[in-house]
């Protein structure tokens, strides 16, 4: 079965275009269909989800040498170098299920009532798997990072970039809950967020691979 290959001039920004059009997705939502503070968030939390569900693709395609530089907890380290990789990619789902669980709890108690529809939550979500997806085939794939990463370097990843972006747009939530969700405050909230998004967009394939932006 021959490896996919991408052209790495021609695709070398689309994951950073789709990064952006999955944003802007909530701000349309915000300017034009009356989004609320608790929509927004809920949608940033759903994307952990689908980060987790890519981020067990990546541990699965792997094939690259474990890297100490990228664990500096050497006792952790130890154990899961002799964990095997379905092992790992098994403890990875409900260690990462239970904590995107109790980070929805908390979203949901802090930002509630749920006032999302089926309609919003299937575009949001859509444009999410969309862009990750895209990420993933053009990056991972197309730009060999796969060959230079291991499923050890992969396992914490998501709780970097997770556990950043969401104490940020939670401390921008409760900004814009006391000034009752200003339309304008939303939106800049949602530019914040893909500010950020871009910066650990950009960091992230520096240390996985050749990916150069």
């Amino acid at each position: 079965m021959k490896e996919i290959v991408l052209n790495q001039n021609t695709f070398s920004h689309l994951s950073v275009y789709a990064l952006i059009f999955a944003n802007t997705v909530p701000l349309i939502g915000v300017l034009f269909f009356e989004w609320s503070l608790f929509a927004v968030i809920f949608l940033y939390w759903m994307e952990n989800i689908v980060i987790g569900f890519f981020n067990l693709f990546r541990m699965y395609k792997v094939r690259g040498p474990i890297n100490p530089a990228i664990n500096t907890n050497q006792v952790k380290l130890t154990v899961l170098r002799s964990t095997g990789k379905l092992a790992l990619m098994f403890f990875f789902f409900f260690h990462y299920g239970f904590f995107t669980l109790v980070h929805g709890i908390f979203v949901i108690t802090l930002f509630g009532p749920f006032d999302m529809t089926l309609l919003m939550m299937l575009v949001g979500l859509s444009a999410l798997i969309l862009s990750h997806g895209i990420s993933y085939l053009t990056n991972f794939i197309g730009n060999n990072e796969y060959k230079h990463v291991h499923e050890v370097m992969l396992f914490s990843q998501p709780y970097k970039r997770v556990t950043v972006l969401h104490l940020s747009i939670i401390a921008g939530g409760f900004l814009i809950a006391a000034f009752d969700t200003p339309v304008l405050a939303l939106a800049f909230l949602i530019v914040f967020k893909t500010i950020i998004d871009i910066r650990a967009h950009k960091k992230e394939h520096k240390i996985f691979g050749n990916y150069q932006i």
